[in-house]
């Protein structure tokens, strides 16, 4: 089964506290499942902090270890964060 990687940007309603573009970084979430909850904490998580803009990748069903090297390859191209669940 080949792998996907999905990206897509979490978005939130801009604050005063911010008039500057919003800093942007890759997030990387990993999961064996469908990814939702890790997604849900994810979003809570960027939530606590203003002016910052994650580049979300969504590795979905991650099961194999051949799986894993690609998504991992792939998070050490980009650099940023990684959440595995």
């Amino acid at each position: 089964m080949p792998l996907k990687e999905k990206a897509r940007r979490i978005t939130k309603p801009r604050t005063s506290r911010t008039p500057e573009a919003p800093r942007q970084f890759h997030l990387h979430l990993i999961s064996d499942a469908t990814g939702e909850t890790l997604y849900s904490v994810a979003k809570a998580s960027c939530a606590q902090f203003a002016g910052v803009e994650p580049v979300e990748h969504v590795y979905a069903l991650v099961r194999s270890a051949r799986q894993m090297d690609r998504t991992l390859a792939s998070v050490a191209k980009h650099g940023g964060v990684a959440l595995v669940i």
